[in-house]
């Protein structure tokens, strides 16, 4: 009888713990996209991926940043085209298809992209890495935040980028 109340007891934990991680976003990370949320995507189609943004800030120089907290996602767009134009995660359910991104061990990540990682800049802790259209946040020994975006504004923003909570 026992072993009998302690299974209905777990399977009622994971019914009522499975529709929660179904909520989140596919998580993955590749070089189009973050879970799902690809560049150049409106308010309206991000939303639609993560859902009601708890915070919405108007930035300097024109640009606005969509916080979604549950999923640990900050979309930039300009207000000129209103089109997002980098992606950032400090979600450690987020994964590239190596199993690295945000909570990683930074060893890891060098060690699995070695020479492909391009070194951008060191300040005191925080370490900027590229690979391809992604920046790769580490701070001391674990990479922190992941970001999908091209140019200055895309190192600007994983500079600045909020850490995994791990």
């Amino acid at each position: 009888m026992r072993s009998t109340t302690i299974v209905a007891a777990v399977s009622g934990l994971l019914f009522f713990t499975a529709p929660a991680a179904s909520a989140l976003p596919t998580p993955t990370i590749s070089q189009t996209s973050i879970g799902g949320a690809r560049l150049g995507l409106t308010t309206k189609a991000y939303r639609a991926i993560f859902g009601r943004p708890v915070l919405t800030d108007r930035l300097e120089e024109g640009y606005t940043r969509l916080t979604f907290p549950k999923s640990r996602v900050e979309i930039y767009l300009p207000s000129s085209s209103n089109a997002g134009v980098a992606v950032s995660t400090y979600g450690s359910f987020f994964k590239m298809a190596s199993g690295v991104g945000p909570c990683s061990p930074a060893a890891d990540l060098t060690r699995i992209y070695g020479k492909r990682l391009e070194r951008l800049s060191k300040k005191g802790s925080v370490t900027l890495y590229r690979l391809g259209n992604l920046v790769f946040r580490v701070f001391g020994t674990h990479v922190t935040a992941v970001t999908l975006g091209r140019g200055p504004l895309a190192l600007q923003v994983a500079a600045n980028s909020s850490d995994c909570p791990g």
